[in-house]
């Protein structure tokens, strides 16, 4: 596991969407600080279930972190939803199951014109 047990990601490379680390936080019962396009692909949602911070603004990153540190109560409402969040994510056989009725609810549509 190329990741360790922590109670915040801090996870700021906008080209390392493709590893899914803020659902694997999630199920880690932590919670995150990633860029917006990692966000929308992770299911993170600002100020809800982790956070979302522009990895040039090194001032802005520092203020959430702080945040995090100091405000014991808002880092613990965000990890208690990261976790429902990750609970409520569909599994593979979910996910499977969801494209395949995709696929073939569009195999029996008409084709377009």
């Amino acid at each position: 596991e190329r990741y360790q047990w922590a109670d915040v990601l801090l996870g700021l490379d906008p080209g390392d969407d493709g590893t899914a680390a803020p659902l694997k936080a999630f199920h880690k019962g932590a919670t995150c600080i990633v860029p917006a396009t990692v966000a929308s692909e992770h299911g993170v949602e600002h100020g809800w279930n982790g956070l979302i911070a522009d990895p040039n603004d090194v001032a802005d990153v520092a203020r959430q972190l702080d945040r995090l540190s100091l405000d014991r109560p808002y880092r613990f409402f965000l990890q208690r939803n990261a976790l429902r969040t990750a609970l409520l994510w569909p599994d593979w056989r979910q996910s499977a199951n969801s494209m395949a009725l995709a696929i073939e609810a569009i195999a029996r549509s008409s084709p377009p014109e």
